[in-house]
């Protein structure tokens, strides 16, 4: 079954409402009629099933909620915020993309010694947000996810890590830690989540999220690194090979969210919770 984002303003109680670019694609690209249902998401976690009544002139489509759909549950694995450095527009998007579809909470843009993009004027970082949410939009509606990932725009290395730092551990991809993320990342969240202790049922996802940083096409500076080290950052790695930077940040977040995720088959997994011992 199709599914459209539909905003606040076009869920009135029993009702909806499309418009703009999902009306579009729902009436001309598919070529929806009366009659015809579909799947509904508002950004926030909440589904809905809607049958279509009428489609206007101006291509605004109408109809009624016919059911809430339940939303996949997450509340057990922590909130994931991938820090991505600015990349070429093509590579950003495809990260963006599957970061989306992977289920990280929000991207986090952000200014390296070596981006070789660059974003200072007000229209451009608007400009690159607006681009950004399309494509986070449209990665939400094809994998079926309930919510929108939060996209914010570029912030300084030092700033970004300090923010991280504030929200829980920070792991960094660099190609001079351990060669596989499945042996790192554990390691590095045992030592940064509660202080050593392995996370159990009580660490919900309000409690802060894990930040992944993923460097730009020439990697993170020596002084970046150094700034990371001092700060307790974990460091892992992602095999023998050099990755672009959107294949890095794929592979990274899903090695991390199969280590939340845990395995029953693998010693110390499970479901809901994960004991990186």
């Amino acid at each position: 079954m199709p599914q459209f984002f539909l905003p606040p303003e076009g869920l009135s109680g029993e009702r909806f409402r499309l418009s703009g670019r999902e009306a579009g694609h729902a009436g001309k690209s598919l070529r929806l009629e009366p009659g015809d249902f579909v799947e509904l998401f508002d950004g926030s976690g909440r589904r809905f099933e809607g049958a279509i009544e009428t489609v206007g002139r101006d291509g605004a489509i109408e109809g009624r909620i016919v059911g809430v759909r339940a939303a996949p549950s997450s509340a057990a694995v922590p909130r994931v915020t991938l820090y991505l450095a600015l990349l070429k527009s093509r590579g950003w998007d495809w990260a963006v993309e599957k970061a989306t579809e992977l289920g990280v909470s929000s991207v986090a843009a952000v200014s390296c010694e070596r981006s070789v993009v660059r974003l200072e004027s007000p229209d451009k970082i608007e400009s690159f947000l607006a681009r950004s949410r399309r494509v986070a939009m449209a990665a939400s509606k094809q994998s079926g996810r309930p919510e929108l990932p939060v996209l914010e725009p570029p912030r300084p290395f030092q700033e970004a890590l300090a923010r991280a730092l504030k929200e829980g551990p920070a792991l960094l991809a660099w190609e001079g830690a351990a060669r596989w993320a499945r042996i790192a990342v554990p390691e590095g969240l045992q030592k940064e989540i509660n202080n050593g202790e392995a996370p159990g049922p009580g660490f919900r996802r309000d409690d802060g999220s894990i930040g992944v940083f993923i460097g730009p096409e020439g990697g993170f500076s020596p002084r970046e690194i150094e700034e990371a080290r001092r700060s307790k950052t974990a460091f892992f790695g992602l095999g023998p090979n050099v990755l672009r930077s959107e294949t890095a940040a794929v592979a990274a977040l899903s090695a991390l969210f199969y280590e939340l995720a845990g395995d029953p088959a693998r010693p110390g997994g499970g479901t809901g919770s994960k004991s990186f011992r």
